[in-house]
């Protein structure tokens, strides 16, 4: 049994705690190499371990690496937002793209809180911030090389945030660079190539210094919890399609990308590890394979054929009927919370929930205990939350403003109240749109509080080539046909 536990967050929504049913990557005989760390890695090939002890990685790393050599193959049921580590918000993908790309500042590769500590990435050190917190001040190892040898320098991460300006060209990222910097009218390289960020400045090949408008004494994580800093060589830069060959600064490359259908990376030979204590360089080539069929990868994962769930979103119903019967696979299984939520999110700009009362009226009647259902119950799919922040996160405060603890079913009596509010006492129609590549969304959207049509429209989007369904959802103030109120979860 190779141990990669994959850290599987499965949660339920509007604000739940996450459990999340995961596996080890099983069997005898296999080729493949697991590894730790998130930042690439081995393990003995093809062992088996009779000390395994359930959720063991929930709380530090089970059967650690330290073998070089093999393939490690992660699979996806879906498609990665992008490979451009300028260009990501998906977690697993920013994940991911660690094996490649090194921001400025990362996360500690550990579990548990220590996982959401800041340590240098390219940078020697967090943040230095003058006096009146209006500049943050870092600076890069001596010595870093991109994969084809050329030195990494201190403009490479100021183009590199630049680019992110131009959401025509990068729409998936975060917009903390525009938000927070002093120049925030700055169009981006694209459309503006002679132009100048003149809030980021570098001094010297080796620093970089960023002008805020305002203090944010968490600047250290803008720069350091997405790929944004992560260097990217001006010459180099292709736009859109910078995904395909990304330069890396990380112990992998990429050796070939089909887009959203495979990627390979190998060993990149101009980094070593005193570059980045976080990173490991053991396995020969890492394999992505995307798309894939979600209880596919479950049952190569019980088979021993794949070695990660790159989603890391919990096994499918049928994989977790099988673990949850077998004594030896739950001995090879985590079932942790993670500080996760999955929700439903309601347009406001879209009637009639332009009115805040008929959003409230769908909060009210909204059947929790169905989504949670849909999710994988409460062993997979999670508490029930009444807020966005969870439990052991800075700043949480418990509460439950819509009744979701105490009235998991729906609370129709506010819900008809609401309606009545909002001006429709009879109740309402709206549409709702999931991801039809995902099976656990799928059967969210299409639990008790989704009345869908016959007929489903699909329709993509540029920014993203996942599949999606639309249907509608009727919102009343008497239970459905299933005995369980009309309605959708979401935050009001």
């Amino acid at each position: 049994m190779a141990h990669m536990r994959r850290r599987r967050s499965l949660a339920i929504t509007a604000g739940a705690a996450v459990a999340a049913l995961a596996l080890a990557a099983c069997g005898g005989g296999s080729s493949s190499t697991g590894s730790t760390s998130p930042t690439g890695g081995g393990s003995t090939t093809g062992t088996t371990s009779n000390n395994a002890v359930a959720n063991a990685g929930v709380t530090g790393i089970a059967n650690p690496s330290v073998h070089k050599g093999g393939t490690l193959t992660f699979a996806n049921s879906s498609t990665p937002d992008s490979l451009d580590p300028g260009n990501q918000y998906y977690a697993w993908t920013l994940n991911f793209s660690r094996l490649y790309a090194t921001p400025l500042l990362t996360y500690k590769s550990a579990t548990g809180a220590a996982g959401t500590t800041m340590v240098p990435g390219i940078a020697t050190g967090l943040g230095q911030v003058s006096p009146d917190g209006l500049t943050w001040t870092y600076h890069i190892k001596q010595g870093l090389k991109y994969e084809d040898g050329s030195p990494v320098v201190a403009a490479d991460v100021k183009y590199a945030v630049e680019r992110t300006y131009d959401r025509g060209v990068l729409p998936n990222g975060p917009s903390y660079f525009p938000n927070l910097l002093a120049d925030p009218k700055y169009p981006g390289p694209y459309k503006d190539p002679k132009g100048d960020l003149t809030s980021v400045s570098t001094p010297d090949p080796s620093t970089i210094q960023f002008h805020l408008q305002a203090p944010f004494p968490d600047f250290d994580y803008v720069v350091g919890a997405f790929g944004q800093t992560a260097p990217v060589p001006r010459a180099k830069d292709t736009g859109a399609k910078y995904e395909l060959h990304p330069v890396s600064t990380g112990p992998y490359e990429i050796q070939s990308y089909q887009l959203n259908k495979q990627a390979v990376l190998v060993p990149n030979p101009n980094w070593t590890p005193n570059e980045d204590p976080e990173a490991k360089q053991l396995a020969s080539k890492i394999i992505l394979t995307l798309n894939v069929n979600a209880d596919d990868i479950d049952n190569r994962l019980l088979a021993g054929d794949l070695d990660v769930d790159s989603q890391g979103s919990g096994v499918q119903a049928a994989a977790r009927a099988k673990v949850l019967g077998s004594p030896s696979l739950m001995k090879n299984s985590d079932n942790g919370l993670g500080d996760r939520l999955w929700f439903i999110y309601l347009d406001s700009k879209v009637a009639p929930l332009t009115n805040v009362a008929c959003r409230q009226a769908i909060e009210y009647a909204a059947n929790k205990t169905d989504l949670q259902t849909a999710y994988g119950g409460p062993v997979a799919g999670g508490d029930i939350g009444s807020t966005l922040l969870l439990p052991g996160m800075g700043g949480y405060s418990a509460f439950d403003l819509y009744n979701a603890k105490s009235q998991p079913t729906g609370d129709i009596a506010d819900a008809k109240k609401a309606l009545t509010t909002c001006g429709q006492p009879k109740g309402f129609t709206t549409g709702a749109a999931y991801r039809s590549d995902r099976p656990k969304e799928v059967q969210g959207a299409q639990a008790s509080p989704c009345n869908c049509t016959a007929t489903r429209r699909a329709a993509t989007t540029p920014t993203s080539p996942a599949r999606r369904t639309s249907c509608t959802r009727t919102t009343s103030a008497s239970p459905s046909a299933a005995g369980h109120p009309t309605g959708q979860m979401a935050t009001a």
